[in-house]
């Protein structure tokens, strides 16, 4: 003969088990993230927006901080960009401009 009110305490246990490891998961992450706003520092050279964080000389607080991430100060031109398709450009934009 089955006991179905173990079955159904076990299931309840591993359920539960379940939750905290989610839960404990989830705290985990929450720790771990750092909003740093949006990216408000361009490059001079090729305009790519960055976080003040990701500045090459970080010993040194500079009102015009260097970033060699996208170009490397000039080092690569990369042509402008072609306009999208019409129907994309609508897409993204609207048909009305």
């Amino acid at each position: 003969m089955v006991d179905e009110n173990a079955f159904s305490v076990e299931h309840s246990n591993v359920q539960s088990n379940e939750q905290n490891i989610y839960e404990n998961e989830y705290d985990d992450m929450l720790e771990d993230y750092w909003d740093m706003g949006d990216p408000t520092y361009e490059c001079e050279h090729c305009g790519v927006y960055f976080w003040y964080e990701e500045r090459i000389e970080k010993r040194y607080k500079k009102i015009k901080p260097v970033f060699t991430l996208c170009c490397g100060k000039g080092k690569i031109k990369l042509p402008n960009p072609k306009d999208p398709p019409t129907l994309l450009k609508e897409l993204l934009f609207g048909s009305g401009n």
